[in-house]
């Protein structure tokens, strides 16, 4: 008997805003889920986080969501939050 293994493509996602506060950030991901998006959980930048250094956590969705997630947090201003121009 012969298996084959059979591997998907890889999903392209796409990072919609970046937040300097994982807090906002968890409450972007959690707008997006109830809008009907599917975004990735928050992940932190991975360089090392020095004194004055910048940092962000980054809001990913698919890149098939990419434009519907933008128009569903189009309108929202939090401080820190830098938003994907789309």
């Amino acid at each position: 008997m012969r298996l084959r293994l059979l591997t998907a493509s890889p999903m392209q996602f796409a990072c919609i805003a970046v937040s300097k506060n994982q807090p906002i950030a968890e409450l972007l991901v959690s707008l997006l889920r109830s809008g009907g998006c599917h975004p990735l959980p928050v992940a932190a930048s991975s360089h090392i986080d020095l004194a004055g250094a910048d940092h962000g956590f980054f809001v990913q969705v698919p890149q098939r969501e990419a434009a519907r997630a933008i128009r569903l947090l189009r309108g929202l201003r939090f401080d820190g939050v830098t938003m994907a121009i789309g």
